[in-house]
C-alpha cells in the first residue's frame, strides 16, 4: 500500500486544468464557425469573429464553477492511500472518500502531476510530489495502468 504525503489542490491550479480543458472540448467547434461566419460573411469580416465573443464567457463560466462555494472540498488538504484496488483520499476534516480504481476512465500524465479521470470533466489530482519517494511514484503509475487503458498526454 502506498501512502501520500499531505496535499491539496488550489483554485489557481484547479482553474487552469478546467479551463484547459474545456477549451480542448471546444477549440474545433470555434474553428469550424470561424470558418463558416468567415465564409458566409466575407464583406462583414466581424461576424467572422463571432466565435470569439464567446471565449470570456467561457473563462467566467469556468472561473464561477471552480470558485463555487459547492467545490470547497476539491480544496481541502488529503493525503490518499493506494492499493490494487482501491484509492482512498482522507480529508483534513475527517471525511473519506473510496474509490475503485477500475472507474478511473482515463489517466492523463502532466509535467508534475496525475489527473485520473472519474468521468469526462471529473478528475482526481495527485502532484507528483506528494508521493513519498519515486518508487512510490513508479509503483502508484504500475498499478494505475495496469487497471486503466494507456495514459494520454
Amino acid at each position: 500500500m502506498i501512502v501520500t504525503n499531505e496535499f491539496k489542490l488550489t483554485p489557481e491550479k484547479c482553474f487552469t486544468i478546467s479551463l484547459k480543458q474545456t477549451l480542448s472540448r471546444v477549440w474545433l467547434w470555434l474553428t469550424l464557425i470561424f470558418i463558416f461566419f468567415s465564409g458566409m460573411f466575407a464583406k462583414m469580416f466581424y461576424l467572422s469573429l463571432f466565435p470569439f465573443i464567446f471565449l470570456p464567457f467561457f473563462v467566467i463560466f469556468v472561473f464561477q464553477t471552480v470558485h463555487s462555494k459547492k467545490n470547497k472540498i476539491f480544496f481541502k488538504e488529503r493525503h490518499c492511500a493506494i492499493n490494487e484496488e482501491f484509492l482512498t483520499t482522507c480529508f483534513s476534516d475527517g471525511s473519506e472518500s473510496k474509490l475503485k480504481l477500475t472507474n478511473i476512465i482515463k489517466i492523463q500524465k502532466k509535467n508534475d502531476c496525475y489527473l485520473l479521470y472519474i468521468a469526462k470533466a471529473a478528475f482526481v489530482y495527485m502532484p507528483f510530489s506528494c508521493f513519498k519517494s519515486d518508487s512510490d511514484l513508479k509503483e502508484f503509475d504500475r498499478i494505475i495502468t495496469s487497471k486503466v487503458s494507456a495514459p494520454s498526454r
